[in-house]
């Protein structure tokens, strides 16, 4: 056990009960070290731990939440190759139920990273495979944002299309109603929002310290643009491709900010309307003032 433990807590939804009596003699609910929980209190206390850096207060207060991160367990691959749900190797790769929550690290946090951690990567890939894809509409609408962040943008959009299935007076079938509205059922404006999102993802991601634009483009989506996206730094990014592959975008600056944009592995050369830039190992570097943008083509041919 490690030596920090997140306290236990109520896992609502779950469909059958974790033999907790093995280790401590009776069945429950509530378990303790639960990997959302966990997650959760990291994203917190890493962003505490920032703004008493930047803001040079709370130093020890600091150093203290600093302290307990890393007595806390790692996230840890099962078995089954899966990202484990809790702290024990407790997943059965037979469940199929609606809740990933597991999985908060490669989204909407960005702890998990196909450069950082692979391994964790891969692991959250085998686990989100093993819960299906048909599920209550805003379950879908959080795996087309999973997918996105697993760069797998036909996967992504195959949950697209199954989330706007119709539904209308039917018992537990998840998709959209005939309004619009997300389909749990009933009602969940998780599905609206997190559909809305998973699309915004598989268009342009930056949670990993840079801006990549078409991530995770389905292969049907062969041509299109997009407006007005935002992106971490306050940027704000304008994109057009065709055949699949990025054309031109332009970065909008809403404060004074530094950039870096990753290059589509095909390109050749690009063109840069601004002299002061710097172009290294396949990303672009610069930096623009509050109101400024900038214009960026990509070229296939040398």
């Amino acid at each position: 056990m490690p030596e920090a433990v997140v306290k236990p807590r109520l896992l609502p939804g779950v469909p059958w009960i974790i033999s907790w009596y093995l280790i401590y003699g009776h069945q429950s609910l509530l378990l303790p070290g639960c990997w959302e929980s966990i997650l959760n209190m990291t994203v917190i206390w890493t962003a505490i731990i920032a703004a008493s850096d930047i803001l040079d207060t709370d130093r020890a207060f600091a150093a203290r939440l600093s302290q307990r991160l890393r007595e806390m367990a790692p996230m840890q691959v099962g078995r089954w190759g899966q990202l484990q749900e809790w702290m024990f190797d407790w997943d059965d790769p037979d469940d199929i139920h609606r809740h990933v929550s597991h999985l908060y690290g490669l989204f909407p946090s960005n702890q998990i990273s196909p450069y950082r951690t692979p391994e964790l990567f891969d692991a959250a890939r085998t686990s989100l495979i093993h819960r299906g894809d048909p599920s209550t509409g805003w379950s879908m609408g959080w795996k087309v944002c999973l997918w996105a962040r697993l760069l797998d943008g036909n996967h992504a959009y195959k949950l697209i299309t199954e989330q706007l299935t119709l539904v209308r007076n039917e018992k537990k079938k998840g998709g959209t109603y005939p309004n619009l509205f997300d389909a749990h059922p009933p009602f969940q404006i998780d599905g609206n929002l997190g559909g809305c999102a998973g699309i915004a993802e598989m268009l342009i991601q930056s949670q990993q310290g840079f801006i990549e634009v078409l991530p995770a483009l389905p292969a049907v989506w062969k041509e299109g643009s997009f407006k007005g996206l935002c992106v971490r730094g306050g940027g704000v990014v304008d994109a057009s491709w065709k055949a699949g592959r990025l054309e031109k975008l332009t970065l909008h600056s809403r404060v004074k900010s530094a950039f870096k944009l990753k290059i589509p592995e095909q390109v050749k050369r690009v063109e840069v309307d601004r002299q002061q830039h710097d172009i290294q190992n396949g990303f672009i570097h610069l930096a623009l003032d509050e109101g400024e943008q900038c214009e960026i083509v990509m070229k296939y041919k040398l």
